[in-house]
């Protein structure tokens, strides 16, 4: 469906938010977690790629979670208060993959690229937040990235993650949402 007040385009021809593709690959992932979990296994790219595959593989509860506030919330269910604690009130993760061994924390990127504050951001919750909150219980936790094929991080930005996917691989996999997953790919910098 096009409209009229959209120049005969739909939203999604037009959005740039990150968000919203985001959302889109949420619903992929969640209507297939198997695919979800080989397409990542298959494809996912980086030096530590392997401890991605270890929380993915042979696993057979899975959840796909959207926009996860993961300190505040799980906090809250344990009935402490989030204000008088060390962890970031409002730190939200745009994907997460919660398997029996671990979490995967997927952050996501269209139109840009990661810039010193988001990175330092996902360093503190590597290395503090993360490992505190879970101090006491036997899991892993890994952190990828996924962004625009266009997109050519440095080096020294990877190693903040434990490996990526592009959107463009992304868009390979799920055809039903390829027009999507491309026009995410494709925004970077336009």
């Amino acid at each position: 469906m096009l409209f009229d007040y959209l120049e005969e385009k739909k939203w999604s021809d037009i959005s740039r938010e990150e968000r919203f593709f985001v959302s889109e690959l949420y619903h992929d992932f969640k209507r297939d977690k198997e695919q979800c979990l080989s397409f990542i296994k298959e494809n996912i790219i980086g030096d530590n790629k392997t401890d991605v595959i270890n929380i993915i593989s042979d696993v057979e509860n899975v959840e796909v979670a959207f926009e996860v506030c993961l300190y505040r919330d799980l906090y809250k269910y344990l009935g402490k208060s989030i204000q008088k604690s060390i962890f970031p009130q409002k730190r939200t993760f745009n994907l997460c993959i919660f398997t029996e061994k671990g979490i995967l924390i997927i952050e996501a990127k269209a139109n840009q690229g990661y810039d010193g504050e988001q990175l330092l951001d996902i360093q503190e919750d590597r290395d503090i937040f993360l490992k505190e909150i879970f101090k006491d219980k036997d899991i892993k936790i890994a952190i990828i990235s996924i962004h625009s094929g266009k997109y050519n991080p440095h080096r020294p930005t990877l190693e903040y993650f434990d490996g990526y996917l592009t959107w463009e691989q992304i868009s390979n996999r799920y055809i039903d949402n390829k027009a999507i997953y491309q026009r995410a790919n494709n925004i970077y910098r336009d």
